[in-house]
């Protein structure tokens, strides 16, 4: 066998545990050279691990996240400016629930107000679902693809100069881990993105450190239950100037410990079936921080915002614009006008067709516009509804006609009208017992 032949063999049998006995055998290798050969596979990327149990070396290849591993991040900025960053999380892209406009809305204010700095703290896409829940809650995914959905947020998720995006990857991420390692392939093909680690990172700005770590959900009466377990696990000697948590999908601010702030980090997502269906509840928004440094470089004083958004926008990825934000000569923030590739969406292909659609025209003239089949063009609107696409077939005096319902855009609000956020006053009365 050839050497290659011997890295194929090889790559192909520790996808199960395999002894390095075993391995030196079927290669005929020794079990150094076995290792040696290991080690080259590692260098081309793929995660392998050993182990011994009864007296055994084992080597197995692991795409599991290294949860082990301590995660770290300095950036150094002038002591004597205000550092400005905002941190959100869950975002979820690849789910028709995304919040794409309001993500964009969000990035144009950042830059307005001179924010540097954003962090995520995972859950960057829906992830796959697999099972029954492929089966229950599937229709609410753009698509069932770790891949797609990278791509789809490579695509979707805004650029603005000046504004550096540094993320952790959460469960959602880690779930499809085997196939593709998602934070490495988002920073690959996005050079504003910056791929933190998986699960949590300690980012420096500095000296003041910002704990950055996805818990598990709680459920909507206990949403402050993991972010009060985490605290209380701290060790000693573990000293954070500020913890951020996401995980609970909220906004919470909690008491102190040991001089450290704590956070549990809102989302930029609408409320997914499968997130009714367990019964988590999730605020839409930002957190804010302005941190002013002492002479030594160290926190001196946080000034914390939240940024809620109200109401979830109705706009998907085929009617929003894509952001991207550049400087030009004067050093003015200008938005470009990009082309919607969508090279990677899964139903890229239905989706287009959609875009050739009219308002409103017949059944025969769309079918031979198309060059299709009428059983081609059925299949292809029943696919279309199914994936959310607003679209039907209707018979109009004896004729079937194709209608598609646009979106009025002009309509559109990110958040309600100041006015509509009034204070209101309510009297509540409880055991009277009248007629005692």
């Amino acid at each position: 066998m050839s050497k290659d032949e011997k890295m194929q063999i090889l790559q192909e049998s520790i996808e199960k545990e395999k002894t390095l006995a075993n391995l030196s055998k079927t290669l005929e290798l020794s079990e150094f050279e076995v290792l040696g050969y290991v080690r080259e596979l590692k260098n081309k990327g793929v995660n392998i691990s050993y182990y011994e149990k009864n007296g055994e070396a084992f080597v197995v290849r692991n795409d599991h996240p290294d949860f082990s591993k301590e995660n770290s991040y300095r950036i150094e900025e002038n002591i004597d400016e205000v550092t400005k960053v905002a941190v959100i999380s869950d975002l979820r892209f690849g789910s028709k629930h995304e919040q794409i406009a309001i993500l964009n809305d969000m990035y144009k204010k950042f830059a307005e107000s001179g924010i540097k700095y954003v962090l995520i703290a995972g859950n960057l896409i829906e992830g796959i679902y697999t099972g029954n829940d492929a089966l229950e809650f599937g229709r609410s995914l753009i698509t069932n693809d770790a891949m797609a959905q990278a791509d789809h947020l490579i695509e979707f998720f805004p650029k603005v100069d000046g504004i550096k995006t540094l993320f952790i990857t959460g469960k959602n991420e880690h779930k499809c881990s085997k196939k593709l390692n998602v934070g490495e392939y988002i920073a690959k093909n996005r050079n504003d993105m910056i791929y933190l680690g998986p699960k949590s990172c300690t980012v420096y700005f500095n000296n003041v450190s910002f704990k950055l770590e996805q818990l598990k959900k709680g459920d909507a009466y206990t949403i402050a239950y993991p972010p009060q377990k985490y605290s209380r696990s701290m060790s000693s000697y573990e000293d954070f100037d500020v913890v951020l948590l996401s995980g609970t999908l909220s906004a919470q601010h909690f008491p102190q410990i040991r001089d450290t702030q704590i956070f549990a980090i809102p989302s930029v997502v609408e409320r997914t079936p499968k997130m009714v269906d367990v019964n988590h509840q999730n605020t839409i928004g930002a957190l804010l921080f302005d941190i002013h440094y002492s002479k030594t470089g160290k926190l001196k004083r946080l000034v914390p915002t939240v940024s809620p958004y109200y109401v979830p926008s109705k706009e998907n990825y085929l009617t929003v614009k894509k952001l991207n934000m550049v400087q030009n000569e004067k050093g003015e923030l200008v938005s470009l006008n990009e082309e919607i590739k969508n090279s990677h969406a899964y139903f890229d292909r239905l989706d287009k067709i959609y875009r050739l659609m009219k308002k409103e025209q017949s059944f025969d003239s769309l079918k031979n516009k198309l060059d299709m089949k009428d059983e081609e063009l059925i299949g292809v609107i029943d696919i279309l509804q199914e994936y959310g696409r607003p679209i039907e077939i209707v018979d109009v005096n004896g004729e079937l006609v194709v209608r598609k319902f646009f979106q009025k855009r002009h309509h559109y609000e990110i958040k309600p009208p100041k006015e509509e956020l009034h204070k209101k006053e309510l009297f509540v009365a409880s055991d009277t017992h009248y007629g005692l």
